[in-house]
Order: C-alpha cells, then structure tokens, then sequence
C-alpha cells in the first residue's frame, strides 16, 4: 500500500518540473537570442566607451601638433608619452570609462596602440581631404 502512495507523488513532482521547464522555454527574457543580444549590445557600448577616449586625444594631440608617443608606451611608465597621459587625465573625469579603459580593458581591445592611433588619424585626414 505504501508504494502505490508513493507513486501518485512522483508523477505530480515530475508534473510539476516540466510544467516549471515549460514556463522558462516559454519565457521570452530568457531564450538564448534574447541573451546574446543584451551582451552583445552590452559589449558594443563597452567598446564605445573605450574608443571615444582615443579618438578625443587623437584629435586634440594631431590639432596642435604635439607628439603622440614617448620612450615607453606602458602604461605604468613615467615617460608614456603624451597619447597615455592625455588618456589617463581624460578618464580621471568619468567613472564609468574609468572602468573599461586601460588596465580594466582586454589585451585585444584597449584602443591604445600605434595601429589604432594610425587609423584614427588616417579617418580624421580622409574627412578633412573629402571638405
């Protein structure tokens, strides 16, 4: 008699996980395309709030002609050059950039290297070559 008490409890347990199951699928916030888009979205802003920094000191340094780079580009050093420091100064006003920039960045994505100071440059001479 015990086990035939016990049955009807198992079912009604396993009834209730795939009705649980079911919710989630059903559940919009959650499928996996819904996730990928928020990160997603959520990396792209990331990444703008890291290159707008280089771009804004790309301009002011190529504007009055002052030299980008010094004898040690690391980011640590005395003598970075003038790319970091105006990049260090202009992130001390915002916490936000302060936390996606520099040492908070991915090796892959610190917007911070010659090339990147190059094509900044490059994109700035092309709008003034197209006026």
């Amino acid at each position: 008699m015990a086990m035939m008490h016990l049955q009807p409890m198992i079912y009604q347990t396993q009834h209730y996980n795939d009705v649980r199951f079911c919710d989630t699928l059903m559940n919009q916030s959650v499928h996996i395309d819904k996730v990928m888009q928020k990160q997603y979205a959520d990396q792209n802003e990331k990444n703008r709030l890291r290159v707008n920094p280089s771009i804004d000191v790309v301009r002011f340094l190529s504007f009055q002609g002052i030299s980008f780079r010094g004898r040690d580009e690391k980011i640590d050093s005395k003598t970075c050059g003038n790319f970091i420091e105006l990049i260090k100064h202009t992130i001390s006003y915002n916490e936000e950039v302060a936390y996606v920039v520099l040492e908070n960045a991915p090796g892959n994505a610190k917007y911070t290297s010659l090339e990147v100071q190059k094509e900044i440059l490059h994109v700035f001479a092309e709008k003034v070559r197209k006026r």
